[in-house]
């Protein structure tokens, strides 16, 4: 699995099976990023995995998927958005555009 750090604008690969949990997983990026796993995020795919038992298959990841960590959100118990009326937290779009590539 891949996965980003943009506090750090860390990135790493973890090679872990699907059958792994998203808790256990978030212990396992803990070690490349400096984060304890009760203050990160995981992001697949936009959404949060707010389902720590919840393996990684379970979560619909796929081998190679991106992961994004966020720090300094607790992972407190966390209600349905619908059952609350809030909306679910996303990720920033990020704007790449000021980005240049070279022509060498």
């Amino acid at each position: 699995m891949n996965v980003y750090f943009p506090e750090k604008d860390l990135h790493f690969s973890i090679n872990v099976g699907l059958d792994l949990t998203v808790e256990d997983f978030k212990g396992m990026c803990s070690h490349q990023c400096g984060v304890q796993a009760h203050e990160m995020r995981l992001f697949l795919n936009g959404q949060p995995l707010q389902d720590n038992t919840k393996t990684l298959k379970a979560c619909s990841a796929a081998e190679n998927d991106m992961f994004v960590v966020q720090q300094g959100i607790h992972a407190a118990p966390v209600r349905s958005p619908v059952a609350t009326g809030i909306s679910t937290p996303v990720l920033p779009n990020i704007d790449f555009s000021g980005i240049k590539v070279s022509d060498e």
